[in-house]
């Protein structure tokens, strides 16, 4: 089963008003991930798309699209690869803003971030020393606290930064995995 186009578009529809920013992962089918992203786009919401995993024909969605931006993407760089190709990552993450007219920001695990604005500005976001105990979740941590910021009103630097804390924060402890070791599971 899973989640269909017309429940999304039928959720987003009734909440678009009330919001100010819409996250989207792509652990729902394409289809639904599509009319997330074009319906919020469409009336001025950001919406911040989490590529994780990378589905086969996501790259559609970083097209240009004749007067909408792009959704702000949010790959780490496994994902910007599969979307983009080989090449530099920061190379890839330009022309990608650039094509969406909307930021990339790429996570880098224990390198921190890099926020790459349509216009080219590109700034790396150092990590946040921790000991690493356990990273299952830490996209997810970075995705969920970045989205939160957006709609309270944060700058997209300053959303960043947060959700690099945050993420650096959430793997120095066992946590999404229910607090098991992971040799118990």
């Amino acid at each position: 089963a899973g989640v269909e186009r017309d429940q999304v578009r039928t959720a987003l529809v009734d909440a678009l008003p009330h919001t100010d920013c819409v996250l989207v992962s792509t652990e729902i089918p394409l289809a639904a991930v599509v009319v997330a992203v074009e319906t919020a786009t469409a009336v001025g919401v950001p919406c911040v798309l989490n590529p994780a995993p990378v589905l086969p024909g996501l790259a559609g969605l970083l097209v240009p699209r004749p007067g909408l931006r792009g959704p702000l993407l949010t790959p780490n760089v496994g994902e910007l690869a599969a979307l983009t190709g080989p090449g530099p990552t920061g190379v890839r993450a330009v022309g990608v803003a650039a094509r969406t007219e909307a930021p990339v920001v790429v996570t880098l695990g224990g390198d921190g971030a890099l926020v790459v604005e349509p216009g080219g500005m590109v700034e790396h976001l150092p990590p946040r020393p921790t000991t690493v105990c356990d990273t299952t979740g830490a996209g997810d941590t970075f995705n969920g606290v970045f989205a939160a910021q957006l709609a309270a009103g944060a700058g997209l630097l300053d959303a960043a930064r947060a959700a690099n804390v945050a993420a650096a924060l959430s793997v120095a402890q066992v946590g999404a995995r229910g607090g098991m070791p992971s040799a118990e599971l």
